[in-house]
């Protein structure tokens, strides 16, 4: 089995992302006043479509969402908010999460998931933040906050997964 690790903010969204939502929610409503939560559940449109690109390009490849989001969700519900704000078509192929452990080490959990499912035999990160990643690091696809999953980023994860050594 072939699994990519998935983060959200900054992957799917990004700092782009959020200043454009948010202008387009301030046409339709009142402006925003100091202190008032940012309307962020629309992901960047651009970003989804690399990473739906990625799932129709590599078939058998399964999603585990490692992101924040997965805190407190369920994976249906994390998986209505793909399909919903990101226009993932693919998102029968999200068939876990990983487990909390801390809210700054992704990697152990990322590390613990891979414990329990010895049937992967490849895998990668996608992720914009490298924090506590340790020995998983070289596996990491890292994106950048400001702008999200990239078309290039896409082909290489496509690369990484195709090629056989």
């Amino acid at each position: 089995m072939r699994v990519l690790f998935l983060d959200i903010d900054g992957v799917l969204n990004s700092k782009q992302s959020f200043i454009y939502t948010n202008r387009e929610w301030c046409k339709k409503n009142k402006p925003f006043l100091k202190g008032d939560k940012i309307h962020k559940l629309e992901f960047c449109p651009i970003a989804c479509s690399n990473l739906n690109y990625i799932l129709e390009s590599i078939p058998d490849l399964k999603i585990v969402i490692s992101s924040g989001w997965r805190i407190g969700r369920e994976l249906k519900h994390l998986k209505r908010i793909l399909k919903t704000y990101g226009k993932i078509y693919y998102t029968d192929k999200v068939i876990d999460k990983t487990p909390f452990i801390s809210s700054d080490n992704r990697g152990e959990e990322i590390a613990e998931w891979l414990k329990g499912h010895p049937e992967v035999k490849k895998f990668g990160i996608l992720d914009d933040t490298p924090s506590n990643m340790g020995e998983l690091l070289p596996f990491l696809f890292k994106t950048d906050f400001n702008i999200g999953l990239t078309l290039p980023m896409a082909k290489d994860i496509i690369d990484y997964f195709t090629f056989e050594y």
